[in-house]
């Protein structure tokens, strides 16, 4: 049973969807026919860490207590009590590893025995003449098998689904407005790389789905690129004639995240969206309607003479898938196309054996576009290397103008300190020789002149000079001329 293909893409896609994931493909087959494969202690550690011990009971026509016994049996580890309502508060506790299994562990589970060992319950509470009745009836059935040999018990095969696409309905579903071009443009982001119209999701939906399956048949795994994966997703034109936009195209939906397919060691980038084809529309009542459905109105004939035109793009339903290589630096682009009649479901086989071989070519175009981004690297990092060398010179020559310019002012700063304290000396000699009462008078005026003007040692100055190197330690040796 291929319940979860890839349980670690199943995991994220469960953390960042809060919307309960309601059933798997192979488990609605087992509500209605009562038929399932062998489940391995893989798959069921996969499903008891996606969904409620009690939601997986339902599932398979029991309850939770007995899917924890085969837990125990199998020794598949469960999440904690309490596990999925913290869960949704984001402080759940991390998943438990799948140990290895001891010999005791049993390896693989049949839920269609929870259906046989019902039944058989139910057949005996009916009455032992009814169940006899019915087993006479079963083994003269099995009788006529064996002997015409025309039958054998065989199950209805399960249809697949690929892990990334549950729940991709809904999401799509819950749009904004639709732009007037018609394409849907879901809320949630991180979704599968489809650009599509409401009238061709099925359709999209189930091409993805036959792509997906074909590609992990071929043991290629199909996921959202990892959050930290430095992948791009070009812009991806819908048109089927490309030519000068008379529109902006800004607005169209694009996921989070690429969706890529990991071939041999290298990603794909996958993109399924809905070719555009011009169309003639005809203005009525505030809307611009196909010719088909103008056609349709019946109006009078001064109406349709008078009627506004234009064209635009509209969806065509029909699909193309894009593939291209998700790595920077490179633009190898590979596209295929519906024509009329020839529907790209009919060509998953093929389209797979096409990128297979287009290893290859990717690998080289990623080795040149990695060669070409390590030169830019190296242009850059010599770039600011000279920038910065050029930036030190810049300092260094700085500091030697501003070293000068401080020795200049302090040396006239000096000369005229000097010439301040020749003043003063000259004046309070004189003053001395004045008589006692005017020496007193001029000798007190000389004590404020000197407090007005403060200290005045031309040392101070001189010690608060700084040399060049003082003011800037240059990143890089200087030559003898000051030169780098």
């Amino acid at each position: 049973m291929a319940l979860i293909q890839n349980s670690i893409l199943f995991q994220n896609l469960h953390k960042n969807d809060q919307t309960p994931i309601s059933l798997f493909v192979e488990i609605e087959a087992f509500k209605n026919k009562g038929l399932i494969d062998m489940v391995t202690r893989k798959e069921l550690y996969d499903l008891v860490w996606a969904r409620p011990m009690n939601k997986i009971g339902e599932d398979f026509k029991t309850n939770g207590l007995k899917i924890a016994q085969i837990c125990k049996l199998m020794e598949v580890p469960r999440p904690p009590q309490g596990y999925w309502g913290k869960l949704e508060y984001g402080k759940a506790p991390p998943q438990e590893p799948l140990p290895e299994p001891t010999g005791e562990a049993l390896l693989t589970w049949d839920p269609s025995e929870v259906v046989r060992k019902r039944a058989a319950i139910a057949s005996r509470s009916k009455g032992k003449s009814k169940s006899t009745a019915v087993k006479a009836k079963s083994r003269s059935n099995k009788e006529q098998e064996d002997k015409s040999g025309s039958k054998a018990r065989a199950r209805k095969p399960i249809r697949k689904f690929h892990p990334l696409l549950i729940g991709a309905r809904e999401h799509f579903e819950n749009t904004r407005n639709i732009e007037r071009q018609g394409y849907l443009k879901p809320y949630k982001q991180l979704l599968v790389d489809i650009f599509t119209s409401q009238a061709c999701l099925d359709k999209s939906l189930q091409f993805a789905k036959d792509l997906f399956l074909a590609f992990e048949a071929s043991g290629h795994s199909v996921s959202i690129a990892h959050k930290d994966a430095e992948f791009f997703r070009p812009e991806i034109d819908e048109r089927e004639k490309r030519e000068a936009r008379n529109y902006s195209s800004y607005g169209k939906w694009s996921p989070l995240r690429p969706t890529v397919v990991e071939v041999n060691g290298i990603c794909f980038g996958l993109v399924i969206v809905e070719i555009s084809e011009r169309k003639l529309l005809h203005y009525v009542n505030g809307e611009y309607l196909k010719a088909s459905e103008f056609q349709k109105l019946k109006l009078p004939s001064y109406m349709l003479e008078r009627s506004w035109t234009r064209t635009e793009d509209r969806p065509s339903g029909r699909l193309r898938l894009v593939v291209y290589s998700p790595y920077r630096g490179t633009d190898w682009v590979l596209e295929f196309h519906e024509t009329g009649k020839d529907l790209l479901g009919k060509d998953v086989d093929a389209i797979v054996k096409k990128i297979e071989s287009s290893v290859s070519t990717v690998k080289k175009e990623r080795q040149r576009a990695e060669q070409e981004a390590e030169r830019k690297r190296r242009e850059w990092e010599e770039q600011m290397e000279r920038w910065r060398r050029k930036d030190d010179q810049r300092k260094v020559e700085e500091s030697i103008t501003e070293s000068e310019e401080q020795l200049k002012t302090i040396i006239q700063e000096w000369g005229r300190v000097v010439e301040i304290e020749r003043f003063f000396e000259q004046a309070e000699k004189k003053a001395n020789g004045l008589p006692e009462g005017k020496r007193i008078e001029v000798q007190e005026r000389l004590k404020l002149a000197r407090d007005f003007i403060g200290t005045q040692d031309p040392l101070d100055f001189f010690l608060a000079w700084k040399t060049p190197n003082e003011r800037y330690e240059p990143q890089y040796p200087q030559s003898d001329d000051g030169e780098e």
